[in-house]
């Protein structure tokens, strides 16, 4: 979910179908996490227990809570209203952003030459490992940037780098996070069909209220 993943207009890449894993390691999530892209739409099982649904046109978010059978549908227009607050709480709005750097330097991961790479932002630092030469790169991160900047990962925009900044495959990235470390490794990126049914609520989920995010917000 720290892909820092924004819109990309590409229709034509946008329309194929992916399958990605990573493989994630942190103190407070650790195992595999899939997503699942399809006609601009995304499933992210985040944890065996935990998945959400993305709508890329209409920005609204499902989550499956799957352990208890219930889910919870987030509105975009309630996270674009958090967004706003957010953002008008900004110190300096009009500070540039942060840029993604080069090492200098040139590592293996799992048998492919990578570039280093590294980005510093509010609370976050993170290093990067990119390969130039994976398959499709461009393609997965044109299909990946409209799902992931809906919703609620939408508000991560500006704690990561955009897809469209990295020159290859991201293999590897090291973030620490106010002091919290999590590190994902790309297990696999494959184009392939995925089936429609992914991204409706099963059978039998109960809805439970949304959150309202009506929380106050201080300078």
């Amino acid at each position: 979910m720290f892909c820092g993943l924004v819109l990309l207009g590409c229709l034509e890449r946008g329309q194929a179908d992916w399958v990605i894993v990573q493989r994630v390691e942190g103190t407070m999530q650790s195992g595999p996490m899939t997503v699942h892209i399809k006609d601009g739409k995304s499933r992210m099982d985040i944890a065996a227990q935990l998945s959400t649904l993305t709508d890329g046109a209409t920005g609204d978010v499902v989550t499956l809570m799957h352990g208890q059978k219930s889910y919870m549908k987030i509105p975009a227009d309630r996270t674009r209203a958090l967004l706003e607050r957010m953002q008008s709480l900004k110190p300096d709005p009009g500070a540039s952003a942060p840029k993604l750097l080069p090492a200098g330097r040139k590592e293996s991961v799992d048998g492919r030459e990578c570039e280093v790479f590294t980005w510093a932002g509010p609370g976050v630092a993170a290093t990067y490992w990119v390969a130039k030469d994976y398959p499709k790169a461009a393609d997965l991160a044109a299909a990946m940037e409209k799902n992931l900047s809906a919703g609620l990962a939408g508000l991560a925009g500006g704690l990561t780098p955009k897809p469209s900044d990295f020159p290859g495959m991201v293999i590897r990235a090291e973030l620490t996070i106010n002091g919290q470390k999590v590190t994902t490794h790309l297990v696999s990126a494959e184009e392939k069909p995925v089936d429609a049914a992914l991204f409706e609520v099963p059978a039998g989920y109960k809805e439970l209220p949304s959150p309202q995010f009506d929380f106050p917000i201080k300078k």
